[in-house]
């Protein structure tokens, strides 16, 4: 850390929050930094070098991208805790952003199977749409982060009692009971659940603040060995 920066952490006091903040846009400039040098070596080099290069091009720019992916989710538990999450509430159909969403993931994981079940009718809700295909983008990472290219992710959206259920299954590894009532905690994530799986432990509990600031419910429902499934459901407008 320079002068500069220093200096700039002593003006900010002592408020852990304040501080936070500070460091995570000292993170984001240098990074990006990074990440441009890394894109235009790879636009340079020539055809000998790229292939020399590329594989440590890549991996630098995986674990640029891990690390600006650590600062917007704690930026993003902060402001849940801090009630700073905003949720702006407006009726709309959350069939259309969960095809949406799913068509979204389809396109960035060629590799996966993904498959959509929605229930025929009106899934009208009163809701913050970008905060609730933030919350089916989390579920969805976390599904992919947890299980093999051999799995199936199921992405579902049906009726309850005066609400709607949308769910996100796989048939990979699951999770322990005694793991799962954690599981939306700050912080947590499952040790020994899937061999490479890395993670913040921040995802589900911005997603659990997210639902409840819809006045819904989140949960997961999961057999060690047969899979597991996260669903949140939400209230109803009116029944199709």
């Amino acid at each position: 850390m320079n002068f500069d920066h220093l200096s700039r952490f002593r003006e900010a006091g002592t408020d852990p929050e304040e501080r936070m903040q500070l460091a995570m846009h000292e993170l984001k400039t240098p990074l990006t930094v990074i990440k441009a040098y890394l894109q235009l070596m790879a636009v340079r080099a020539d055809r000998e070098q790229l292939t020399e290069f590329q594989s440590m091009i890549d991996k630098t720019e995986e674990q640029v991208r891990k690390v600006v992916d650590i600062i917007y989710a704690i930026q993003e538990a902060a402001e849940a805790e801090n009630a700073d999450l905003n949720c702006v509430l407006i009726p709309f159909d959350l069939a259309e952003a969960v095809a949406g969403c799913a068509e979204a993931f389809k396109s960035t994981q060629p590799d996966r199977s993904i498959e959509l079940d929605i229930q025929p009718g009106r899934y009208l809700v009163n809701g913050d749409r970008d905060r609730l295909e933030q919350v089916l983008s989390n579920l969805l990472t976390n599904a992919v982060k947890y299980t093999n290219q051999h799995c199936v992710i199921r992405i579902g959206l049906k009726f309850g009692d005066d609400c709607v259920v949308a769910s996100v299954s796989d048939n990979g590894p699951g999770i322990p009971e005694e793991n799962q009532y954690r599981l939306f905690d700050r912080h947590y994530r499952v040790e020994g659940t899937a061999e490479n799986a890395e993670g913040k432990g921040l995802g589900l509990y911005v997603c659990a603040e997210v639902i409840r600031r819809h006045h819904g419910r989140i949960g997961i429902d999961s057999v060690p060995g047969q899979g597991a499934s996260f669903w949140f459901s939400l209230p109803l407008i009116n029944r199709p």
